[in-house]
């Protein structure tokens, strides 16, 4: 339910705003190639961003080793 949180509207066509699947499906068909092309480019422009990083393996990795307090061991 919180997905803008994490990605920006623009990157995906939002199935809650279609009472049905066939009602999204119907639009997803008949979607204009501008349309699809302007999505496409705002995903572009998200996998580029600052804001994606943290889904990267670094950002992660570090998360973990955060969370199960390795860092401080580390330098103990």
């Amino acid at each position: 339910p919180n997905i803008t949180d994490y990605v920006p509207k623009g990157c995906f066509v939002d199935r809650r705003e279609f009472h049905s699947i066939r009602e999204l499906a119907l639009y997803l068909r008949s979607m204009h190639e501008t349309e699809w092309q302007m999505h496409r480019e705002f995903i572009r422009a998200y996998l580029e961003s600052k804001a994606f990083e943290k889904f990267l393996s670094p950002a992660f990795v570090e998360q973990v080793v955060r969370l199960c307090g390795l860092q401080e061991r580390a330098a103990a």
